[in-house]
């Protein structure tokens, strides 16, 4: 925004001709606040247009009115520089401003209004899809049940028991590592086992893992003695696995590593009890997963998915139809839709 401050103010000061001398005196001690006002308003970055860059200055005044300014900011050059190359594209968003943009954050954001509102459409959600929801559950429930009634880890436990490094004969260096897993029935003889171990990097307090990457032996393993006692099996390594264990005790690759066992197949009283046969399906396994990851969305559309396939019916997650009525609501607004249809660019065309 622009202004010719001389032409302003000598506007200002010519009164029109009918104004009377006290008029005009009023009008003097008006013209100083009018000239600031405006000259504050030219210098109020949330007044400029969107499609211009502002100062590093200007950036961190914005963004102590909103925290995630700067990260809007970021998204918004990336849109300016690789999907808005020319001045005809960005021409269909020189209006929108940044205040635009933080009073749709903020409204985005009022909690207290959107509880409201997702309230007052609750019933309406109930009507059309509670039923299906609580069929859903059931469905998870029933296969999750089955699955910790014939796991087969009711069967047999298995766990790190041993970790021996061999040197060379000459000098210290590792010729070799095995790792001794512990077989402890639960429930009788287990006459043969195949399980798939695998050492799985811990993580710190900031969820990053304290080791570059799982440990696998990369294939099944068998353990054919039958046996009632716990048992140790002693495996072998490969070259890899030298470079990250050789030397280490249990206790300190326990430190860094969970050690995850899938148990493939039991034989017990002469049958086989295969893992494929008893566990829940992939749906539902994967729902689990997301679910204990708390991957809200991702948990949703599975209950989605779920309900396509045994159920043969549509289905609508309650947070799915809570963001509808959320979008539907911002969108009336023509100003904050553009801003919508804006940051749609960056995540449709550069992502």
């Amino acid at each position: 925004m622009f202004f010719n401050f001389h032409l302003i103010f000598l506007l200002l000061t010519i009164p029109p001709p009918n104004y009377t001398q006290h008029q005009h005196k009023r009008m003097k001690y008006l013209i100083p606040l009018i000239v600031s006002i405006v000259f504050i308003s030219c210098n109020n970055p949330s007044s400029k247009s969107v499609m211009t860059e502002l100062t590093p200055e200007e950036i961190n005044t914005l963004s102590k009115k909103d925290t995630l300014f700067k990260d809007l900011y970021k998204m918004l050059e990336e849109i300016r520089k690789e999907k808005l190359v020319s001045n005809v594209e960005k021409s269909e968003y020189i209006e929108l401003t940044y205040n635009d943009l933080l009073e749709m954050n903020e409204f985005e954001f009022d909690s207290v209004y959107w509880d409201k509102i997702f309230e007052s459409n609750k019933p309406k959600w109930d009507s059309k899809y509670l039923k299906i929801n609580h069929q859903i559950d059931s469905i998870i429930d029933s296969y999750n049940e089955r699955y910790e009634r014939n796991k087969l880890e009711n069967y047999l436990k298995i766990e790190l028991h041993d970790v021996k490094t061999v040197h060379h004969l000459n000098n210290r260096r590792v010729d070799g590592v095995s790792l001794g897993f512990m077989l402890t029935p639960l429930k009788g003889t287990i006459q043969q086992v195949e399980y798939t171990p695998e050492l799985v990097p811990k993580k710190d307090n900031d969820g990053d893992s304290v080791r570059d990457v799982s440990l696998s032996l990369l294939f099944t393993q068998n353990y054919s003695i039958p046996f009632s006692k716990p048992v140790v099996h002693y495996l072998d390594t490969n070259l890899f696995i030298y470079d990250e264990l050789g030397g280490k005790s249990k206790d300190e690759v326990l430190k860094q590593y969970d050690v995850k066992i899938d148990i493939d197949r039991i034989r017990i009283n002469n049958e086989d009890i295969l893992l494929s046969t008893i566990n829940v399906p992939p749906l539902i396994r994967y729902y689990n997963e997301r679910n204990e990851s708390d991957f809200s969305f991702s948990t949703e559309l599975y209950k989605q998915r779920i309900s396509e396939e045994y159920l043969n019916q549509d289905f609508q997650p309650l947070p799915w139809y809570n963001k509808s009525i959320k979008d539907s609501i911002i969108n009336s607004n023509t100003t904050f839709k553009k801003i919508n249809d804006l940051f749609d660019l960056y995540e449709i065309e550069i992502n």
